[in-house]
Parts: structure tokens; C-alpha cells; sequence
């Protein structure tokens, strides 16, 4: 049997089968207990079908029914002697720390905790609260992950290490189409940039390109996809809403291009060959996409369809310098391995217990609440003018 080197316990929101950024918790969980450590998942059970508790991979998964703060406070008591007995609790995003697990970060005040910040809340400006959250969240526990240097930028995070994701390689690379195809594979929501890519292909046609788009994705705006299929009849464009991927590698690998704007998504093209297209709508996603590594020598990064248009064209007739970035982009997402980002988290978990800065925790949790009190107070005002609202 092997050695047991960590009992650890993660805290996340969302887990397997759940698909989307949640594949970071299950990959880098599936490779700490590859690596001896001994790993249990708490998170929400979000769907009937899913089990109350199952072992994935290695991984005990455990899920409980999430009624408010008080229900996830009544499993985590349930299972006290497990907390207690656990080396390491570690959370991935700022409430599964601040909110689930405060009461027991107070009663276990020795024990190791951790939090990986992964992406952001797709809102510019970033409401003060958020920001104030993630503080608070980052002094309270011993050390921290961010998923990108931007996070450093705009939140004041001060992380202990920087991960970008990861991704596992192809069994088979296919070469690209012949045929100027894309792809799209992310929800069906405003922040995605789907219209924007959508006007994009709109604009080449308009130069006398031809190409195709393939959307696969949750859609989580009816009132926006009914905007997108409006438009795209009404300009005839060649555009196909394929539901949902099933399998995310074959569906990059049927097309030249990859429309996509999410760190994770991003990778995922770069191992397969694929030149990611990305877009921005403001600063804060821009610092994501271009803080990354070279990543302007890598991926076409614009923000505006018309900019986007113009960049995808001199792709299209320079074939050289299209491959030139795509093979880039595979020996970097090449170095970025599953097996590396699980080591980043064991690596976290040895640091030593850092001097609490009471005085900033306590200048930090007065400024939260007041500004919480401040925007309720508004909050009222506001429905004592507007009623009917």
C-alpha cells in the first residue's frame, strides 16, 4: 500500500462531471493523490443523479445539499473528526474559505489552510467588496495560488505561486482543415465575447472571406441568443449552434481556429495546434489574456470585432506566420502539465504558518462590513424610490 504522505481535504463549488474551470480542482486533486497525499473533496451536491459520495480517480468525492451557509456549516460538524484528523484544508476561491469554512478556521486554528484564486467575476469595474473579500480571504490563510499574474494587478493579491492551468497532450495531433473553420466553446453569455466573434465573422465575409463557426456551449442568456441567431440569418452567415462538446479535444481538432478567451480553454487549443483568437471588452481582461507569458507571440488578441477581423485576415493569407504562433504556443502549453500545477499545490502545503497580521485582518474585515452596510443602505433607499422594482 502506498505510503500516505498528506491527509488533505478540498473545498470547491463545483466538481466532476460538472465541465468548465472546475476541470482544475479534479485535475490538480487527481494529481496530489497520485502523489501519496490522500484526498477528500467536499462540495455541492447540484444534481440528484450525482452521488452523496463516490471515488474518482483516487479522489473520495463527497457532496453535500447546499441550503444557505448554515447547511454547508452542519455537513462540515458532521464530519469534525475527519477536519480534525486532515493535514491540510484547502479551498479553491475566496468564499469556500471565507464563508463555508470561517467557523472552523477559527475553532482549528492551527491547522494548515489554503486557497488556490482561480479567474475573476466577469464584472469591470471590480465591485470594492470583492476586492476586500479576497483580501480578507488571502490574511487568513497560510498561503495562496493565483491562477494568473493579473490577479497580483487588480485584487493585491500577494500569491506564494503562479499557475496558468494546465492541459494533457493529444493522443493524435490532427493536422488543421484545409477549410477556414473556428470554433467556440464557452457559455452562451455577454462576457464570453460570442457577439463579438460572431460580428467578427460578419466583417471577413464582408472582405470577401469565407468561414465557418461552430458554437458549442451552455446557453446561459436566451435573450442573447436569440440577438445572435437573429443576426446571424440576417446576414446569412455560416454559423451552427452544436450544443453541447463532447468531447472538447475532437471538437478544436475539426477546425483551423479557436475562438476562445479563458486561460484553460486556451491551452487546450495550444496542445492541440490550433491558433487561439482571443477578445477583450475591457482592462481587466485584457491584463488575463496578455499577462500570460508571451502570450501576444502566441494567441491574436484583440479588442474590438473590427480589430479582431483585421488580425484574423492576415492569418488567413499568411500561413507562415500562423504556424509560427501555433507552434510557439504548443511548446509552452507543453511545459503546462497537470502533473506540474499539482505540484505547485503540494509545494503550498509544506509552507510554514506565517505571522497573523491581526491589526490588518481586523482593518480589512471593518472596512467589508462597513462597505456591506453602505450598499444595503442603498440598496433600500433605492427600492423605497423605485417600488415597483
Amino acid at each position: 500500500m502506498a505510503k500516505i504522505d498528506k491527509k488533505v481535504i478540498i473545498l470547491c463549488n463545483y466538481y466532476y462531471p460538472f465541465v468548465g474551470g472546475c476541470k482544475y480542482y479534479q485535475k490538480v486533486a487527481e494529481g496530489l493523490a497520485k502523489k501519496g497525499d490522500e484526498i477528500t473533496v467536499w462540495t455541492p451536491k447540484r444534481n440528484d443523479s450525482h452521488a452523496s459520495e463516490e471515488i474518482i480517480n483516487g479522489v473520495t468525492v463527497r457532496r453535500f445539499r447546499l441550503k444557505g451557509l448554515l447547511s454547508v456549516w452542519l455537513f462540515m460538524l458532521k464530519n469534525i473528526v475527519e477536519l480534525i484528523n486532515s493535514n491540510v484544508v484547502h479551498g479553491f476561491d475566496y468564499n469556500t474559505i471565507l464563508f463555508w469554512y470561517l467557523p472552523f478556521r477559527l475553532l482549528l486554528w492551527r491547522k494548515p489552510v489554503f486557497v488556490t484564486f482561480l479567474g475573476h467575476e466577469g464584472i469591470f469595474p471590480i465591485p470594492r467588496n470583492i476586492v476586500l473579500m479576497r483580501k480578507l480571504t488571502e490574511l487568513i490563510v497560510w498561503g495562496n495560488i493565483c491562477g494568473g499574474h493579473y490577479i497580483a494587478k487588480w485584487y493585491g493579491t500577494k500569491p506564494d505561486y503562479v499557475v496558468y492551468g494546465g492541459c494533457d497532450k493529444p493522443v493524435n495531433i490532427i493536422g488543421e482543415p484545409k477549410k477556414d473553420t473556428a470554433v467556440f466553446i464557452g457559455r452562451i453569455q455577454a462576457d464570453t465575447g460570442i457577439m463579438e466573434y460572431v460580428q467578427a465573422i460578419k466583417l471577413i465575409k464582408d472582405k470577401g472571406y469565407s468561414m465557418e463557426l461552430s458554437v458549442y456551449g451552455n446557453i446561459n442568456d436566451d435573450r442573447l441568443f436569440e440577438q445572435l441567431k437573429t443576426y446571424i440569418q440576417k446576414h446569412d452567415l455560416s454559423i451552427r449552434y452544436c450544443g453541447i462538446a463532447q468531447s472538447v479535444e475532437d471538437a478544436i481538432q475539426q477546425h483551423k481556429y479557436a475562438f476562445f478567451s479563458a486561460c484553460l480553454a486556451n491551452l487546450e487549443a495550444m496542445i492541440c495546434k490550433r491558433l487561439v483568437i482571443s477578445i477583450y471588452s475591457n482592462p481587466l481582461k485584457k491584463d488575463y489574456l496578455e499577462m500570460v507569458p508571451e502570450a501576444t507571440q502566441m494567441t491574436v488578441i484583440a479588442s474590438q470585432p473590427e480589430e479582431l477581423a483585421g488580425k484574423l485576415m492576415l492569418h488567413i493569407e499568411n500561413g507562415d506566420e500562423r504556424r509560427k504562433m501555433i507552434e510557439k504556443a504548443y511548446i509552452y502549453a507543453s511545459t503546462q502539465t497537470w502533473g506540474n500545477a499539482a505540484a505547485i499545490h503540494h509545494s503550498l502545503f509544506i509552507k510554514e504558518r506565517p505571522k497573523i497580521r491581526y491589526a490588518e485582518i481586523v482593518g480589512v474585515a471593518f472596512e467589508l462590513v462597513t462597505s456591506l452596510l453602505r450598499q444595503r443602505r442603498k440598496q433600500g433607499e433605492l427600492n423605497e424610490q423605485n417600488p415597483g422594482l
